[in-house]
């Protein structure tokens, strides 16, 4: 088990942005002799980059700040910013205590944090100096801009104004992603003059077992797993008709987890029976699709006092992450296509039933309690215990579906006397159902052309991760092969 690196002189506060475009991001305070201040800096990037996830603005943040207090321990003795730059990766990676008199000078007493963090962190930190210098220099000039900040702001600023030499590309890089140039960043052997050495991950032949969902607890999670109560005769009461549905579209359309969750009422349609159409929409930018409705789905939101569910705005109850796909430029939306005929039938089935008696008085209570309704289809039915806030008729969050996905898991795993494996390395997530839908298509001959399209993938390559065979794959492979040839008699072993 690593123990990351423990903040001594920063602080990380989630916070919203002034102003009616307003969004929620991490805000680095950095502590100085007159008390904590803002670095207003990082604040300027992140609203430039606003629509970046979340967890890649608080890496930056935490890049920043550690070099914050990685500079403050070293008491800036170190004559060179390019030296403290390179020792700081240096330490960052193998930790701070000297192996061998395991004293630590800095008074950090970091752990190793290992390469592939080290690389994670030094790219973030490499990346926003190239903003900085591009950006600020464009503007009113870098170091009018530094004159202007306050002290713990203004060392730092300059610290890492330093390390731009080392660490610029071509003149157009700062137009841009950033994420883009992350990705090539931690593909460097050499930042701010510290080699890296051999990186294990970084080999052209390495690639991850892609672990799909195992197809014969399919059946047996979709016959027992959702069952709340066998002996009741309320339909709802006797299954959770919500995670069965959501569970069809992860496992036979390939959508990812938080998908199903963007999805509106209107993006479900049934033509005639046994049949229907489910469409993924931009959560911001495309139409409504609901009659006599002319906005985009963020207008239409905000109508009712919500945003899209993507918003860094958002609280983490209502907030769902939202994946580039591949959409078409009228409307900015995607089709589901199912895998099976029977997971389609039985979706459209419960669809009718979910939306009229399940949905409908949720939402009536929703309406209620908020004075407006809203579009989305899956929706929640609990009470907080703790406050007594209701969610009766609120959309339905991630961590409530992760909870209600769980709970079938074990009501599988009671049912037929077995163990069931769980967390991020087993295959038993609700991602893997995406990867099984993948495999699924790919063992039976289906086209490269036509994957990419099921997936929604912008690139052809974005699915090539799913071509690599799993050592289970290879055992099988080499077992239908013998060897022949036999040992001389002589031999000695």
């Amino acid at each position: 088990m690593k123990i990351a690196p423990i903040a001594r002189n920063h602080v990380v506060v989630r916070q919203r942005t002034a102003g009616k475009h307003s969004t929620v991001i991490p805000v680095l305070y950095l502590g100085t002799s007159a008390g904590y201040h803002v670095m207003w800096a990082l604040v300027d990037y992140f609203v430039r980059y606003s629509a970046n996830s979340d967890a890649w603005k608080r890496n930056v943040a935490r890049a920043v700040g550690l070099f914050y207090d990685y500079d403050k321990a070293r008491n800036r003795k170190v004559h060179s910013s390019k030296i403290l730059l390179r020792e700081f990766v240096q330490d960052f990676c193998f930790g701070t205590i000297d192996p061998e008199s395991h004293l630590d000078t800095t008074g950090l007493y970091w752990a190793p944090s290992g390469l592939r963090v080290a690389k994670r962190i030094s790219a973030a930190l490499e990346n926003f100096i190239i903003w900085l210098e591009f950006e600020k220099d464009q503007h009113s000039g870098l170091l009018d801009y530094i004159s202007k900040c306050r002290e713990g702001e203004k060392i730092t600023l300059r610290e890492l104004h330093a390390g731009y030499s080392i660490a610029k590309f071509s003149m157009l890089e700062h137009l841009k992603d950033p994420r883009n140039i992350a990705r090539r960043l931690l593909s460097k052997k050499t930042r701010f003059g510290y080699q890296f050495g051999d990186d294990p991950s970084s080999s052209l032949i390495a690639g991850n077992d892609y672990k799909c969902f195992p197809t014969e607890l399919i059946s047996p999670i979709l016959e027992h797993g959702f069952i709340k109560n066998e002996y009741a005769s309320n339909i709802f009461e006797r299954e959770d008709i919500t995670a069965k549905m959501i569970f069809l579209l992860l496992v036979h359309t390939g959508l990812r987890k938080g998908e199903p969750l963007h999805l509106w009422v209107s993006d479900v349609i049934i033509p005639f029976d046994s049949h229907c159409r489910v469409t993924l929409r931009h959560p911001s930018f495309a139409p409504t699709k609901i009659a006599g409705e002319q906005y985009d789905r963020r207008t239409y939101l905000l109508q009712r006092k919500l945003r899209p569910r993507n918003d860094n705005y958002n609280n983490k109850n209502y907030k769902v992450g939202w994946k580039q796909l591949d959409v078409d430029r009228k409307e900015f939306s995607a089709e589901a296509f199912w895998l099976h005929e029977s997971s389609q039938a039985i979706f459209a089935k419960l669809y009718s039933i979910y939306l009229n008696y399940y949905r409908a008085p949720l939402l009536e209570r929703y309406k209620k309690n908020h004075g407006t309704d809203h579009p989305f289809l899956f929706v929640a039915a609990g009470i907080n215990r703790t406050t007594g806030e209701s969610f009766e008729g609120a959309p339905l969050s991630l961590a409530a579906l992760e909870k209600a996905y769980d709970k079938a898991l074990d009501r599988t795993q009671k049912k037929l006397n077995i163990k069931i494996p769980r967390g991020r390395s087993s295959n038993m997530n609700l991602h893997c159902l995406r990867h099984h839908y993948a495999k699924a298509m790919m063992m039976s001959g289906v086209t490269d052309k036509v994957i990419q399209k099921c997936l929604h993938h912008r690139t052809i390559n974005s699915q090539q991760a799913y071509k690599t065979l799993s050592s289970e794959k290879i055992r099988a492979m080499l077992s239908e092969f013998t060897i022949t040839a036999t040992l001389p008699e002589n031999i000695n072993i």
